[in-house]
């Protein structure tokens, strides 16, 4: 009875702010009421992209390592260092900056055996996808890149695994490295 009683005043929120005619997508009115209940955008985007993770959690286990692919963006890498030249599918690391966590996850891809893209944008994440038949994908991008790349992902029933940037922006980002590797060897 608490689950329905729950639903009757989420209901009643949606018709006081938006109507009977709702034209508005589910993902609008969960952000909108979340405003109401004054719950910060950023954990908001938290709990958005974790939902998705432990929805792929299961499925992503039962993929081995060698069969899972990294896309890493390239806004990670260090742009006044940086040596590395771009092909049609992506930044080619040369592993030019110890600093660079770029350099650190593909030399460690490499050594699990993983295969990795670095991508300028979600756009050849799924040109790569479709290309290359990705049984499952651990991406590391800002909170609306993941989102997008999680969303098609699991249309596409690919078992996936969404971190975000520590520090966003399109440039010198950075993430938890160490979250990265772990993410990659769960089983």
């Amino acid at each position: 009875m608490r689950g329905l009683n729950f639903r009757k005043i989420i209901k009643e929120q949606i018709i006081r702010v938006y109507g009977t005619t709702i034209s508005f997508t589910p993902s609008e009115i969960f952000k909108e009421i979340a405003s109401l209940m004054k719950i910060e955008k950023e954990r908001l985007d938290e709990l958005e992209i974790e939902i998705y993770n432990i929805l792929n959690e299961e499925e992503f286990k039962e993929i081995s390592i060698e069969d899972r692919v990294l896309f890493l963006p390239h806004c990670l890498r260090k742009v006044e260092k940086c040596k590395g030249g771009y092909t049609e599918r992506g930044l080619i690391c040369k592993r030019c900056n110890k600093e660079c966590k770029i350099g650190n996850l593909v030399e460690f891809c490499e050594k699990i055996n993983c295969k990795y893209f670095i991508v300028p944008g979600g756009s050849m994440v799924m040109k790569i996808i479709k290309e290359d038949g990705i049984k499952a994908a651990v991406g590391v991008a800002c909170f609306e890149e993941l989102r997008q790349a999680l969303s098609h992902l699991t249309k596409f029933k690919i078992p996936s695994q969404g971190i975000p940037l520590k520090r966003s922006g399109c440039i010198n980002t950075d993430v938890d490295e160490e979250y990265v590797k772990s993410v990659l060897r769960m089983s």
